[in-house]
């Protein structure tokens, strides 16, 4: 196979990748503005309906403590802490539990 056959070969494999991308993604843009309608929906329903309670929950990020990042200190044991958030969509009141990875025996799984 000829170089120019070659990189012909190339471009078009690595157009037809792009193109399968870009339909993820716009598959992914539609189911995510199809959530965000439905978690409307809910809670607006929760709103008007005493039956119905409607929460969002985020297991947010790690937070690895203390907080440092020079010299040694760097590659010194950090203990991890997790911090789970529940939020009411109905009322707006949001609970937040912390615990540290001794107290989770690890992780945040057991």
């Amino acid at each position: 196979m000829k170089g120019s056959a070659k990189r012909s070969m190339n471009v078009r494999k690595m157009y037809e990748l792009y193109e399968q991308q870009c339909n993820l993604y716009s598959k992914h843009q539609e189911r995510k503005q199809r959530i965000r309608e439905l978690k409307e929906e809910q809670k607006q329903l929760s709103k008007t309906d005493g039956r119905v309670h409607t929460v969002t929950f985020d297991m947010q990020q790690v937070l690895t403590s203390p907080m440092m990042n020079v010299g040694t200190l760097y590659y010194k044991r950090e203990y991890n802490t997790y911090n789970f958030t529940v939020y009411s969509l109905k009322d707006a009141e949001c609970d937040c539990y912390m615990w540290h990875e001794t107290t989770a025996k690890g992780d945040g799984v057991k």
